[in-house]
C-alpha cells in the first residue's frame, strides 16, 4: 500500500515546508550580509574608516560640547511645551513655534545622521542599534517626522520626546548613590514584571468576582411611592368591584439620584416607610456613577481603588447600602488584606531587597577595585555598567574647576610662599600671612572666640529664645505684645550679624561661605538686615526668617562629642545625602510625566473647574504628586475618562502610580540601609572646627 503524504496549508495557501525553507534562505542572507559588512566596514555602505565626512562625524559624536548642545535643546524643548497652557486653543500656535518644531526636529535628525554615520546602522556591535537609547531615540526621530507632515499623530507623539528628558539619568553613575539608584531600577526589572504578573493575576479574580457579586445590583434610591391602579384580582377587596389603588415604584428612569442608596431585596439600607419611601432601581450608581461592577473594566478601577488603601472604606459605606454588609464586607476585607496589604506591597519590597543586593554587590565591587589597584592591575570590567555620559562628565568638569576656584582662593588667603634664604646659606620656601602682623592677631584671637563653649552656648541659647518668640506670634495679637515681639527680633537680629561680623573677620568671606551651616547663617542674617530696612515691603524675604529654627541643629553639633548622637546624625546625614539623588530622579520622572498628562489630558471637557487636572505645567505637576501621595488615585483616573471619552486615562494614572510606588520604595530603601550601615566615628572636637574653619585646616594664619 502507497501512503500519500498529504501537505497541510493555512488559511492562505501557504505550507509550512515552504515557511520553513524560505526561513532558511533568509537566515543565510542576513548572515551573508553580515559577512559583507565584516569585510567591508563602511557604515551606510558609503563612508570607510579613514573617509573624511566619518573622521568628522566621529569628532562630533564623541564631543562633549555636542552632546551637551543636544541635552540644552531637549531641555528647552521640555521647557517649552511645559509653558503652554492647553485650555488655550492657541497654545502652541504662536508666531515661529512651528519654525521651532521644524529646527529642533531636523537637529535631532542630523545627531541621529553624525551617529550613525560614525558607528554604522545595525547587525554589527557596538553599531548606532546596539544602544537601547539610540533605539528609542530613532524611534522618536521617525515618530517626530512623521507627525510633522502626518497631523492625525498630533501633539500626542511630538508629546513622547519629553521621555528624551530621562538620557540624563546615564550621568548619575558618575556618583555612587547615583548610580546605586540606576542599578537597583535596573535590576528589579524581572522581579517587578513578576509582581505585576501576580497583580494582574488578582486583579483579574478579585473583578471578576466583584462583577459576579454586585453586577447591577449598585442602582437602588429610595423614592416617594406612586399609585398604582391593580384589578381586584390582583389584591383588590373581594366582591368590590372596584378596582384597588396600591403604592410601588415609578418607572426605573423616572427615580431620582437625590434619594438615598438602598438595597430593593432588603439586605442594605431600607428607606422609611413612614414617610411613604420604598427602595426602586434607578440608572444611577453611587458616587456619581464611579461605584459599578456592571463591567469587568469598571470593576478593575474598583479593586485598583481599593487595593491603594486610599479610600477604600467611602467605596464600602454606599455599597453595602446598595447590596448589603453580608456581601459587601467579606469581599472589601479580602481584597484590602490580599490586595493592599500584600500584593501591592511586592513592589515595595522588590524595590528594598534589590537595593540591599545592590548595595553589597557594589561593595564587594569596590573592595575588589582596591586590592587590584594595590596589586598594579587594571580594573575589572563590570557587567553591569551604564554606557559613557559625556554631560555628566561637562558637569563633572565644571564642578572641579569651582572647586579648583575655592581652594586656590583658601590658599592665598592662608598666605604667599616666598623663597628665603637662611642663616645655613640653605633657600627655603616660608609662607608670609597676607595680613600685617596686628591684624592678624586681632583674627586670632576673634578665632578663639567663636569656638569657645561658652560663645557657642550663648549663640545657641539666643536661638531657641529666637524659636520660642516666633512660636509665641499669633493672629489678632495685642499691639504691646507686637511692640515688645519686634524689639526681641531686633536685638536677636544685632546679635546674629555681631557673630556674622566676628567670624568673617576671624576666617576671611572665603572661609566663611565654603561652610554650608555657614551659608544658612549667612542667609538669614542678611534676610534679618534686609526686613529691618525694608520693614513693611519685606513680605518676601520676612519668610526666610523661619530658617533661623534650623540653626537650632547647627547648635546641636556640640552634642557630636558623644558616640550615641554622632551615631544617629551619621544616619540621618548619609540618608539625606543619598535622597537628594532620589529627588533629582523623583523630579525628572514628574516632569516628564507631566509634559505628557498635558497633552494626553490638557483642555479636554471642563476638568479645569475641579482642582486636579493637566491643562497646566503646574497644575500637572500637583495632580501627579497627589496621586504619588496615594490620594484621589482612581477618582482622577474616573474623571480623566469621563472627560476624555478614552479608556487609556487609567492605563496613565495606574503606569504613575507603578512608578511612584517604585520611586517611594527607594527611599524607604535607602532609609533602612543609611540607618543599618556602619558608621565611622572619630574625633568629635576635630571634626567640630574642621566644620567651623569651613572643611580645612590651618585657618588661623590668615
Amino acid at each position: 500500500m502507497v501512503h500519500r503524504v498529504v501537505e497541510r496549508k493555512g488559511a492562505f495557501g501557504v505550507s509550512g515546508r515552504w515557511i520553513t525553507r524560505n526561513y532558511y534562505y533568509v537566515r543565510g542572507a542576513v548572515r551573508a550580509a553580515q559577512r559583507w559588512l565584516r569585510e567591508h566596514p563602511k557604515s551606510l555602505l558609503l563612508f570607510g574608516e579613514e573617509n573624511p565626512v566619518r573622521i568628522a562625524c566621529r569628532a562630533v559624536a564623541r564631543s562633549v560640547l555636542f552632546d551637551v548642545f543636544i541635552f540644552t535643546v531637549i531641555f528647552l524643548n521640555i521647557a517649552q511645551m511645559a509653558s503652554f497652557n492647553m485650555r488655550d486653543p492657541e497654545a502652541g500656535k504662536g508666531p515661529g513655534m512651528a519654525e521651532v518644531e521644524i529646527a529642533s526636529t531636523m537637529l535631532y535628525v542630523v545627531e541621529a545622521l553624525i551617529k550613525i554615520i560614525d558607528t554604522g546602522f545595525w547587525m554589527e556591535s557596538d553599531t548606532y542599534m546596539d544602544s537601547g537609547w539610540n533605539q528609542f531615540d530613532f524611534v522618536l526621530v521617525i515618530g517626530t517626522l512623521t507627525a510633522l507632515f502626518e497631523k492625525t499623530l498630533g501633539n500626542q507623539f511630538l508629546a513622547l520626546r519629553a521621555f528624551r528628558c530621562f538620557r540624563p539619568l546615564r550621568a548619575m553613575k558618575n556618583f555612587r548613590d547615583g548610580q546605586l539608584l540606576m542599578r537597583t531600577t535596573i535590576a528589579a526589572i524581572p522581579l517587578m514584571r513578576d509582581a505585576l504578573i501576580f497583580l494582574g493575576w488578582f486583579l483579574l479574580v478579585a473583578a471578576v468576582s466583584g462583577t459576579m457579586l454586585f453586577g447591577g445590583k449598585l442602582t437602588g434610591r429610595c423614592t416617594a411611592a406612586m399609585p398604582i391602579t391593580q384589578a381586584s384580582a390582583e389584591g383588590a377587596v373581594i366582591g368590590s368591584g372596584v378596582p384597588e389603588i396600591v403604592y410601588g415604584c415609578p418607572a426605573v428612569a423616572n427615580v431620582s439620584r437625590a434619594g438615598h442608596i438602598c438595597d430593593p431585596a432588603g439586605a442594605g439600607y431600607s428607606c422609611d416607610a413612614a414617610l411613604g419611601e420604598v427602595c426602586c432601581r434607578s440608572v444611577f450608581f453611587p458616587l456619581d456613577n464611579f461605584l459599578s461592577f456592571d463591567d469587568f473594566a469598571q470593576s478593575s478601577i474598583i479593586v485598583l481603588q481599593i487595593i491603594t488603601i486610599d479610600g477604600w472604606n467611602e467605596l464600602a459605606q454606599p455599597a453595602a447600602d446598595a447590596a448589603g454588609m453580608s456581601k459587601v464586607g467579606p469581599y472589601f476585607f479580602l481584597v484590602v488584606i490580599f490586595g493592599g496589604f500584600y500584593v501591592l506591597q511586592l513592589f515595595t519590597s522588590v524595590m528594598i531587597i534589590t537595593l540591599s543586593h545592590c548595595n553589597h554587590q557594589m561593595e564587594e565591587q569596590e573592595a575588589e577595585a582596591k586590592e587590584r589597584e594595590a596589586a598594579g592591575l587594571a580594573p575589572a570590567v563590570s557587567g553591569f555598567d551604564l554606557q559613557e555620559d559625556k554631560v555628566g562628565i561637562f558637569v563633572n568638569w565644571l564642578g572641579g574647576g569651582l572647586n579648583r576656584l575655592v581652594m586656590h582662593a583658601k590658599r592665598s588667603i592662608e598666605g604667599r610662599y616666598e623663597v628665603e634664604k637662611g642663616e645655613d646659606g640653605v633657600k627655603r620656601l616660608v609662607r608670609r600671612p597676607v595680613l600685617p602682623e596686628s591684624l592678624l592677631s586681632l583674627a586670632r584671637m576673634l578665632q578663639e572666640a567663636v569656638e569657645s563653649n561658652l560663645f557657642q552656648r550663648c549663640i545657641l541659647g539666643v536661638i531657641c529664645l529666637n524659636t520660642v518668640t516666633m512660636a509665641a506670634d499669633h493672629h489678632e495679637a495685642s499691639a504691646p505684645f507686637l511692640a515688645g515681639l519686634y524689639w526681641f527680633e531686633y536685638s536677636f537680629t544685632l546679635i546674629f550679624f555681631a557673630e556674622f561680623t566676628m567670624k568673617h573677620l576671624a576666617y576671611g568671606p572665603v572661609w566663611y561661605w565654603t561652610n554650608p551651616w555657614n551659608v544658612v547663617d549667612g542667609a538669614i542674617v542678611i534676610s534679618g538686615v534686609l526686613e529691618m530696612v525694608m520693614e513693611n515691603d519685606a513680605q518676601g524675604v520676612s519668610m526666610l526668617r523661619m530658617l533661623r529654627v534650623m540653626r537650632i541643629f547647627a547648635g546641636l553639633k556640640t552634642l557630636r562629642r558623644y558616640r550615641a548622637f554622632k551615631q544617629v546624625f551619621a544616619a540621618i546625614y548619609n540618608g539625606a545625602v543619598r535622597i537628594a539623588s532620589f529627588c533629582f530622579v523623583f523630579f525628572l520622572f514628574i516632569a516628564v510625566f507631566a509634559v505628557l498628562g498635558m497633552q494626553l489630558f490638557g483642555g479636554v471637557g471642563e476638568l479645569n473647574l475641579q482642582r486636579l487636572h493637566f491643562d497646566t505645567f503646574g497644575d500637572a505637576t500637583l495632580t501627579l504628586f497627589v496621586i504619588c501621595t496615594g490620594e484621589n488615585t482612581f477618582n482622577i483616573a474616573w474623571e480623566l475618562m469621563q472627560a476624555s471619552g478614552t479608556d487609556w486615562a487609567v492605563v496613565y494614572i495606574v503606569v504613575w502610580a507603578l512608578v511612584a510606588d517604585s520611586l517611594l520604595a527607594l527611599v524607604l530603601g535607602t532609609l533602612i540601609d543609611a540607618a543599618s550601615s556602619p558608621l565611622t566615628v572619630g574625633d568629635g572636637e576635630d571634626e567640630d572646627q574642621e566644620a567651623e574653619r569651613g572643611g580645612g585646616g590651618g585657618g588661623g594664619e590668615v
